[in-house]
C-alpha cells in the first residue's frame, strides 16, 4: 500500500508543532510560541543527554524557518533555553569548549493548593497538560490529580519541596559579601555593608559630585541612574542618610553601583564592585536589605483580579525565577501570574522586604 503524501501550509505546520505566533493582550507578538520551542528543546536533550548551543541551533532553526520564522528563529530558541535554565529545567554547561545544556533531574514542585509545575525533560505529551497562557513554557498540572502524580512517579518524577527548589538566597551563595562569615539575614547584610562603608569608604563633596542615589519611595517608577529620573536623585538633593547609589564609569552609559552615606554636605562612598551584571545583582539584593533594615517593603503591584503583577524595582534573579515558575514574563517588569498559584505565600516563604498590593 502506497503512502499518500499531502501538503500543508506553513501556518498549519507551525500549528502542529505548537510554534504558531502567540497572541497576548489582543496584540500579536512577533515570534513563535514558547510552548512548542520548549517541547522541542526537551526532546533534543532527551535524545542527546548533553547538547551544545550549536547543536541546538542546527536542530531547531531549520524547523522554525520552515514554519515561516527567519531572523527571529535563533533568538527565540535561545530565550526559551535561558528561561528553562532559570527555572531549573536545564543546567548550562561547557561542552567541547562550547556552551551547552544538560537536563536537571525531572521533578515537580507544588505552587499552591491546586497547581504544580513539572521541571526537567521527562516526556509528558500523553499527560493532561493545558496551556494556560500564550507565553507559557512551564508545564503545569492539577496537583490534586492522583493519577497524574502516580504516572509521574512511574517515570521517576517525584515532588521537590518548594524551599528546596528556591534554595538559599543568592546573596548568601554567590559570594557577593566577600566575607568568611556571610550574614544570615537581609537586615544583618545591610549592617555589614554599612560597616564596610565606614571602614573603607572614600570622602567626597556633595556639591561637586555626579553620584546619584535611590530614594526610599517604594512603588514609584524606578527610572534610570543615567537619566536621574524616577527614584534616582543627585546626592546633593537628598537628605542625610545611607543610600544605594551609582557613579559614572568609563562612558555615558557605564555606571558603577555604589553604597553611600550623606551628612551635612559631606559624603562617603564605596564601590560595590566594577559594575558587572553580578554586582548589580548584589545591588538589587541590597535594595531589599534596606527595606528590611529601615522598616518598609518594596512593592509588587497586582491587578484587581491578580492575574498580572508589576514589579516596581529591579528584582533579584532569584525572585524573577519564582515569577517565571508561576507565570509568564510579559515585558516591562510585568508578569502574568496564575490565580491558583499561592503567589503571596511563596514570597513570604522565601523573601523578606517584599509586599504585594
Amino acid at each position: 500500500m502506497q503512502a499518500k503524501l499531502t501538503s500543508i501550509t506553513r501556518d498549519e505546520f507551525a500549528s502542529r508543532l505548537q510554534i504558531a505566533p502567540v497572541q497576548s493582550n489582543s496584540e500579536a507578538i512577533a515570534g513563535p510560541s514558547p510552548w512548542g520551542i520548549a517541547e522541542a528543546i526537551r526532546r533534543e536533550v532527551r535524545c542527546r543527554s548533553v547538547l551544545t548551543r550549536r547543536e541546538l541551533k542546527n536542530a531547531l532553526v531549520p524547523i522554525l524557518q520552515t514554519a515561516g520564522y527567519s531572523e527571529e528563529a535563533w533568538s527565540a530558541i535561545r530565550k526559551v533555553a535561558e528561561d528553562m535554565v532559570l527555572v531549573g529545567e536545564l543546567i548550562e554547561i561547557r561542552c567541547d569548549h562550547q556552551r551547552g545544556y544538560a537536563a536537571m533531574p525531572s521533578r515537580w514542585v507544588r505552587l499552591g493548593a491546586n497547581q504544580a509545575a513539572i521541571l526537567g525533560v521527562v516526556d509528558t505529551k500523553k499527560l493532561n497538560l493545558a496551556i494556560k497562557h500564550p507565553l507559557q513554557f512551564v508545564r503545569r498540572f492539577d496537583c490534586n490529580d492522583i493519577a497524574m502524580i502516580q504516572t509521574l512517579a512511574e517515570q521517576k518524577t517525584l515532588e521537590e519541596a518548594y524551599p528546596s527548589w528556591i534554595g538559599r538566597p543568592d546573596w548568601q551563595t554567590r559570594g557577593f559579601c566577600k566575607s568568611d562569615e556571610c550574614p544570615e539575614s537581609l537586615s544583618v547584610l545591610w549592617a555589614w555593608q554599612l560597616n564596610q562603608l565606614e571602614r573603607f569608604g572614600d570622602r567626597f563633596e556633595l556639591a561637586e559630585s555626579s553620584i546619584v542615589a535611590v530614594e526610599p519611595s517604594p512603588g514609584n517608577f524606578f527610572g534610570s541612574c543615567s537619566k536621574s529620573d524616577g527614584r534616582w536623585r543627585p546626592v546633593r538633593d537628598l537628605p542625610n542618610g545611607t543610600y544605594l547609589a551609582a557613579q559614572p564609569g568609563h562612558t555615558e552609559m557605564h555606571w558603577r553601583p555604589s553604597f553611600v552615606s550623606l551628612s551635612d554636605g559631606i559624603g562617603h562612598s564605596i564601590l560595590l564592585d566594577s559594575g558587572d551584571k553580578e554586582t548589580w545583582e548584589y545591588f538589587n539584593w541590597l535594595l531589599l536589605a534596606r527595606s528590611v533594615a529601615e522598616g518598609y517593603n518594596e512593592l509588587v503591584l497586582a491587578t484587581e483580579d491578580s492575574d498580572q503583577v508589576q514589579v516596581t524595582w529591579p528584582a533579584p534573579q532569584q525572585f524573577r525565577r519564582l515569577l517565571c515558575l508561576i507565570g509568564e514574563d510579559i515585558g516591562k517588569w510585568r508578569y502574568h501570574v496564575h490565580a491558583c498559584a499561592d503567589f503571596k505565600g511563596l514570597i513570604d516563604m522565601s523573601f523578606e522586604g517584599i509586599s504585594v498590593q
